[in-house]
């Protein structure tokens, strides 16, 4: 589901960054954690984002991410599956 959310048009409108709810990302970097990929790994896989953008984000300091950062991190498939 929150794939099909990240397909909607993402354009910057008025110079903002679309930003999306932050927990099911927040539910798929623990899902990586939980399966052994460590925070360094999981910003190594995405390209785009930080370990202490993680650590935010798993921290719930997000509340929000961009669509671009969301993306990176959703495309990184669980080892376990």
């Amino acid at each position: 589901m929150a794939r099909q959310s990240l397909a909607r048009d993402t354009r910057t409108v008025r110079g903002r960054v679309a930003l999306i709810d932050a927990a099911p990302v927040r539910a798929h970097v623990n899902a990586l954690i939980a399966s052994g990929t460590d925070d360094h790994r999981i910003a190594e896989l995405s390209g785009h984002v930080t370990t202490g953008f993680i650590d935010l984000l798993l921290r719930g300091f997000c509340t929000q991410v961009s669509v671009e950062s969301a993306r990176s991190l959703l495309v990184i498939r669980d080892p376990s599956v």
